[in-house]
């Protein structure tokens, strides 16, 4: 997979929590979960992670973060998410933040899939952004295997 192959268009946009939310109910199997049916560790994790996150100016507090969880189990349709033997039995999840457009996941895979789906604006290529430079090294990974 080339990172700027035949196929490839620039987004308009940088990609919004709808467009994560649709690439995940569109290509696997997920079941939306609150948020505390994980742990009280993992919903600090992701506040805080919102809270310095570049993109979150102008500044929000912790608590106005909102979150929608996906449990992703192992069916035939997200088995790609499983192939290795590090996965074990839990099933993925993928939290993503509502207002920043935050992602987190327990699957490095689809976490490299997601950017590459996401895409990045032609703006993103110009100031070769933090986007872009994720983009492209997620393109690296995947085809290399480093997931």
């Amino acid at each position: 997979m080339e990172p700027f192959g035949p196929d490839f268009r620039f987004r308009e946009a940088p990609p919004a929590f709808e467009d994560y939310q649709r690439f995940i109910l569109e290509h696997y199997d997920a079941e939306e979960v609150p948020i505390s049916a994980f742990s009280h560790s993992l919903d600090r994790m992701l506040r805080f992670n919102c809270f310095h996150s570049v993109d979150n100016r102008p500044r929000r507090s912790m608590g106005d973060f909102v979150f929608t969880a996906y449990l992703l189990p192992r069916t035939p349709r997200n088995e790609e998410l499983y192939e290795r033997p590090r996965n074990g039995k839990k099933p993925h999840y993928v939290v993503l933040e509502q207002l920043l457009g935050v992602v987190d996941t327990s699957c490095s895979k689809l976490s490299l899939l997601m950017h590459i789906a996401m895409g990045i604006t032609r703006e993103d290529c110009e100031s070769k952004s933090l986007r872009y430079k994720i983009y492209l090294r997620s393109v690296e990974a995947l085809e290399k295997g480093e997931y």
